[in-house]
């Protein structure tokens, strides 16, 4: 659970439930309170920043992402949806990400050409 970051987002989820289900009582019952203690914080953080992931903000981002390299695709989901998870509102969330899917078809273009062919400002 504490090297659950580096994983994919699904999973991630699908661990946190399966400790918050099968880990914290086993450890309840085998009277192991601090390990039931941290396996629920953790399982809790988890499920928290992952919230927005389910939302139709979080969707749309990840749908939209799908246009971005693989190998960046996580890296920048991760940071819309901890963005998203910053915003108070739901209008503001919504609001936030009409704003981002609309930029990153241009992100995909910068991402994925050369280094060599970029233009310089000037």
């Amino acid at each position: 659970m504490r090297t659950l970051e580096f994983f994919p987002q699904a999973k991630q989820l699908r661990k946190a439930r399966e400790s918050l289900d099968i880990f914290v009582p086993a450890a309840s019952l085998l009277s192991m309170g601090t390990v039931e203690a941290e396996l629920k914080t953790l399982a809790h953080a988890t499920m928290k920043r992952n919230r927005h992931a389910h939302s139709a903000s979080g969707r749309l981002l990840a749908a939209a992402a799908a246009l971005l390299p693989a190998a960046t695709r996580t890296r920048w989901c991760e940071e819309w949806l901890g963005e998203l998870h910053t915003l108070p509102a739901r209008r503001d969330r919504a609001s936030f990400a009409v704003h981002t899917a609309v930029g990153i078809p241009r992100l995909a273009l910068t991402v994925r050409m050369p280094a060599t062919g970029r233009r310089r400002a000037g």
